[in-house]
């Protein structure tokens, strides 16, 4: 009997233990999540507040030595996540840049061109070696060390050589492992503009007008400018399983056309995996066509379908030519003026005279030069050639008064 009560005693302690441990349990949790929702607030709060901040200095960061704000970047240089979490937009857009040391101040000039007058804030800037990465530290840029994509594949090459279009063991390596770079971004969901260095930006408002092409056939969610067929210096693409797909091809085509550069095996591609469409029902019917392999024994695409691709003119079009300009300046207002890009010539310098040439060149000449003394993982030499360089507008205000006249800031496609 006494037994019988001692176990209706424990019992009811056991209970009453068990709704107490519930109580303070929820009361735990709840607290918890109140203090991870505040977190998120707070991270929430910061991001945009660091884009905001940003915007004030993204056309030309590297004026900014020593500013706490640029610090930041050098601590997540490896994590391309973070990276892209702290500088893409609300959208999920992000421009990918990328430069080696030589390329310097034309990076300098593509940045202050493509934030002042493409309304692009959102940027990171990839580079393939130490010392190139060294440099875009002291430069006060959001850099990615992007060094796995070329050393992982062209071990024996140093990345930091002008690569001519005349020197091909350099040329077709410094081209093809970008794309490598760009579908690691793109398959983390983001909307990427791929850019090379040596394009300067006009008077346009590049998102929009981008979004414009896109929109106007459809939804192409891959678009380049006109060459033969497109030019791959320059390119927008979207996030879905059509342009992973497209993009791993394209990838796949440097072993299986070893012979071409990346801009060759893309045209190559053309019939078989993609076409060119400008209107909507040119897009349309390229969707209703089968993918046409390179290898019969793809078993992956036998029931895909073909993907379409946009172009818009080149600039140069309307002073007759498609390639390069002529030595006159070009109306950064015009319709099709939403970057200059030199292909008649190669090399840094006369590249840059080209685009002078243009009225596109908004660096002030020369540069500031500064020798910065660096820890480098091998043993090359520890002093770098950093230049810093101004805009000319800062001395001359009214050098940039025919981009400052344009009113339409949306591009067209012709």
């Amino acid at each position: 009997m006494r037994c019988n009560k001692f176990s209706y005693f424990q019992l009811l302690t056991v209970t009453f233990t068990s709704i107490l441990i519930s109580y303070f349990l929820i009361v735990y949790l709840a607290n918890k999540n109140a203090r991870g929702t505040k977190r998120i607030t707070e991270t929430t709060y910061k991001h945009s507040k660091t884009l905001n901040q940003w915007k004030k200095y993204a056309a030309h960061p590297w004026l900014f030595t020593d500013h706490p704000m640029m610090r930041r970047f050098s601590s997540i240089h490896n994590d391309l996540d973070q990276l892209l979490a702290l500088m893409s937009d609300n959208m999920g857009r992000i421009a990918l840049l990328r430069f080696s040391y030589p390329w310097q101040m034309m990076l300098q000039n593509q940045i202050y061109t493509i934030v002042k007058y493409g309304k692009v804030y959102n940027y990171i800037v990839m580079v393939a070696d130490e010392k190139s990465l060294q440099v875009c530290f002291e430069l006060n840029l959001p850099c990615f060390n992007g060094t796995k994509y070329y050393k992982n594949y062209y071990k024996d090459l140093d990345p930091t050589v002008e690569a001519l279009f005349s020197n091909k063991k350099y040329y077709k390596p410094m081209n093809w492992f970008k794309l490598r770079f760009y579908f690691d971004v793109l398959r983390r969901n983001y909307t990427i503009l791929a850019v090379d260095t040596d394009i300067s930006f006009g008077r346009k408002d590049i998102w929009l007008s981008l979004e414009k092409y896109s929109l106007s056939v459809g939804g192409c969610d891959m678009i380049f400018m006109r060459e033969a067929p497109v030019n791959a210096g320059f390119f927008y693409c979207k996030p879905n399983n059509k342009t992973f797909f497209l993009l791993k091809e394209w990838i796949n085509t440097e072993y299986t056309h070893s012979r071409f550069d990346e801009q060759r095996t893309f045209g190559l591609m053309r019939g078989h995996y993609y076409e060119i469409c400008n209107t909507k029902d040119e897009c349309n019917k390229v969707k209703e066509k089968k993918i046409v392999p390179f290898s019969k024994n793809s078993l992956e695409t036998m029931h895909a379908f073909m993907f379409p691709v946009r172009r818009f003119s080149s600039p140069y079009r309307p002073v007759g030519s498609m390639e390069c300009p002529v030595k006159k300046l070009l109306d950064p207002c015009f319709g099709t003026s939403i970057y200059v890009h030199p292909l008649c010539v190669t090399g840094q310098t006369v590249k840059a005279k080209k685009i002078a040439e243009s009225g596109f060149w908004m660096m002030k000449n020369p540069c500031n030069k500064v020798n910065v003394q660096v820890s480098l993982k091998n043993n090359e030499s520890n002093i770098l050639e950093v230049y810093h360089c101004k805009p000319s507008v800062f001395a001359n205000p009214s050098s940039e008064i025919e981009f400052e006249k344009c009113t339409d800031l949306i591009a067209w496609a012709a």
